[in-house]
């Protein structure tokens, strides 16, 4: 008994894990959702504030890849008056998911752009959120229409508990910019 409240206290509820198989694809956008990649399956869209400097328009926080579904790998995603979405962290307190790809134009051949956080919904905090005819969903900028999320979970954290790889933007909803969107059961 003594070792289970040792564990106990000793588990981070930053690090707390839910078993992915708690987990199942949805076809409906809004709501409580991880999002995983489908050319990294296994690979989830991550966030983290706890290191929060986003004062002003220049967004904050950190937003990468996890090989696993936790606190930080869990985002409400709801419906806004105009049509667009936005992605709010359910763990970090008013974090939404933010997008700046002016950075990427229509003949950047490689992933660019910010993706952190910020903590109000504005232009770079809309999303259009489309189903795809293989049933996974694309993420597109409102702000910076033609520009999409990417995910790669490459490089790899140095610590397996810990996230690493790298979320930015792409200027085509290809392979790495097609999602899951899971619901737990």
């Amino acid at each position: 008994m003594r070792i289970l409240f040792l564990s106990a206290i000793l588990l981070s509820v930053s690090s707390m894990s839910f078993g992915q198989s708690n987990y199942k694809k949805t076809d409906n956008i809004e709501g409580v959702r991880a999002i995983e990649s489908t050319a990294f399956r296994g690979h989830y869209l991550s966030v983290d504030s706890r290191t929060w400097h986003g004062e002003g328009s220049q967004g904050g926080g950190i937003v990468n890849v996890l090989n696993r579904i936790g606190t930080h790998q869990l985002f409400k995603i709801t419906k806004l008056s105009d049509g667009t979405y936005s992605i709010a962290s359910t763990f970090f307190k008013n974090r939404f998911l933010r997008m700046d790809g002016s950075a990427i134009n229509a003949s950047s051949k490689a992933p660019g752009g910010v993706v952190n956080l910020q903590d109000k919904v504005a232009s770079y905090e809309k999303f259009k959120i489309k189903k795809l005819a293989d049933g996974s969903f694309s993420i597109e900028s409102v702000a910076f229409p033609g520009r999409f999320l990417t995910l790669n979970p490459n490089p790899r954290a140095s610590k397996p508990n810990d996230a690493g790889g790298r979320v930015q933007v792409q200027n085509r909803a290809g392979g790495h910019e097609r999602f899951n969107l899971l619901e737990k059961q």
